[in-house]
């Protein structure tokens, strides 16, 4: 913390310290400026217009989450997908409903994050 705090400031170091603990914490995520760090550190994926009638598996493909249709399915199917802190099962399912009306927290496995925007926001 004390080299980001030097290179970029008191509060910068606070941010990252803050998305840095709420990534690998486990807990839920919804806090709208860690939400925006975290997207912005990790490289995180657009969303248009809250999904723009795309079901959840075209939209993680889309997003690069999964190679292919079928990987997204058997990760949901085999109960290694969290969208927004809730397990998703169904493979059909649409898009949730967006954090703040701006994220989507996707959790593959208990290792990878991804964070979703709408884009414009």
């Amino acid at each position: 913390m004390d080299l980001t705090a030097r290179v970029h400031g008191a509060v910068a170091a606070e941010q990252a310290v803050a998305a840095s603990e709420a990534a690998f914490s486990g807990g839920r995520l919804d806090d709208p400026a860690v939400l925006e760090t975290l997207h912005r550190e990790t490289g995180g994926f657009g969303i248009e217009a809250a999904g723009g009638g795309t079901g959840l598996v075209e939209l993680l493909v889309d997003a690069g989450i999964f190679a292919s249709r079928g990987e997204a399915r058997r990760m949901i199917q085999n109960g290694g997908l969290t969208v927004n802190d809730e397990r998703v099962t169904d493979p059909e399912a649409g898009v949730p409903p967006l954090v703040a009306g701006e994220w989507l927290v996707v959790r593959v496995g208990k290792r990878k994050l991804h964070i979703g925007r709408r884009r414009g926001g």
